[in-house]
């Protein structure tokens, strides 16, 4: 009997807990980036193309808003595209020029609309 009352109880507690999947939260990673503007960078302070540029890559590349970063080293250049509702090309300056305690300076050459 106590079998039964306990199988009984432990039922209607896991049958009242149900996943409500039309409640869904949206997080930052769950919004898309639509690429709506691009900037032409300049990069001052890589000394190196295996650290400096690979490292100013991956850090740029994984804010969000950012849909294409490419750094151009011989040039000291870099071709970004990204949503502009959610991040500007000054702040992604801010972003490089504190990467490695301030060892890049970037500059902002252009800002287009694609």
């Amino acid at each position: 009997m106590k079998t039964s009352t306990l199988l009984l109880l432990l039922a209607l507690l896991l049958g009242s807990c149900t996943f409500n999947s039309s409640q869904k939260e949206t997080s930052a990673a769950d919004v898309t980036a639509v690429a709506n503007t691009s900037a032409e960078l300049e990069i001052r302070g890589m000394t190196c193309e295996v650290g400096c540029k690979k490292l100013i890559e991956k850090t740029v590349r994984k804010t969000a808003g950012i849909t294409k970063f490419d750094i151009d080293f011989e040039h000291n250049s870099a071709h970004m595209e990204y949503d502009s509702t959610m991040v500007s090309a000054d702040d992604v300056v801010k972003i490089i020029n504190t990467i490695n305690n301030g060892a890049y300076t970037a500059i902002v050459h252009d800002v287009a609309a694609l």
